[in-house]
């Protein structure tokens, strides 16, 4: 996987995905179907919403996919996907 200023270079998109675990098991394989014939390589991370979120700070992923809302966490942009 090249890194991110080789992708830029490249124009390749890498984007890092996380998922809570119950987003993972309700509609991660069919993100994974929805995307797997646009990408080379696909990966995703999935767990416990406390680990995901310390993991999107810590820049390990780039989107973060929850149930809950994480209103009352700093430093984070919510957008409602549907509801």
């Amino acid at each position: 996987m090249p890194t991110v200023r080789e992708a830029a270079d490249k124009d390749l998109v890498q984007c890092l995905w996380g998922f809570t675990t119950s987003c993972a098991v309700v509609f991660g394989s069919k993100f994974i179907g929805a995307l797997g014939h646009q990408t080379k390589r696909l990966s995703l991370r999935s767990g416990l919403t406390s680990g995901m979120v310390e993991t999107f700070f810590n820049r390990k992923i780039d989107v973060l996919v929850s149930e809950e809302t994480l209103a009352g966490v700093k430093r984070v942009v919510t957008l409602e996907l549907f509801s």
